[in-house]
């Protein structure tokens, strides 16, 4: 449902070769409730996987670009952590040498972006943040140099 940027329909589709995992998830849907899918999702992944493949090369394509340019661009001791399947870059803003209140502050008042903070999603998220990278390059070209900014100030 992401890929085609209806996440908020809250439906889910699992893929996977891996009968385990797929047993798994399965198990953990049921064990919480989440095993139902809603008719207006149901009709969201229909209409996407039947008629979205051009929408989603060239989905691929730009967060291809926009990767490339947010890790060409990002000043040391930045970086971004290897994707795998996704449009949401992890930056790794731990070399910053920031606790999780000041790095917060750092992201929206000196370097000016609003940023999922990677604490939100666990104890081993603190010292990054999520960005997402699925939007016009200028946007991430913008960003870039905003990090860039903030982290010479310092």
């Amino acid at each position: 449902i992401k890929t085609f940027g209806v996440a908020g329909l809250c439906d889910t589709l699992l893929v996977s070769s891996d009968e385990e995992a797929t047993a798994t998830f399965r198990a953990a849907s049921s064990r919480w409730h989440l095993s139902r899918n809603n008719v207006i999702g149901m009709a969201a992944f229909e209409a996407g996987y039947r008629s979205s493949a051009d929408w989603v090369d060239k989905l691929r394509q730009l967060t291809a670009t926009n990767l490339d340019v947010l890790r060409d661009g990002l000043p040391d001791p930045l970086s971004v952590v290897d994707m795998q399947a996704t449009y949401l870059a992890w930056l790794d803003l731990r070399g910053l040498g920031l606790e999780v209140p000041e790095l917060a502050h750092w992201l929206t008042d000196s370097a000016r972006l609003a940023l999922s903070p990677g604490h939100w999603f666990g104890r081993e998220g603190a010292g990054f943040a999520r960005m997402t990278i699925a939007v016009p390059t200028s946007l991430i070209e913008e960003a870039v140099e905003r990090l860039n900014d903030a982290a010479m100030s310092r």
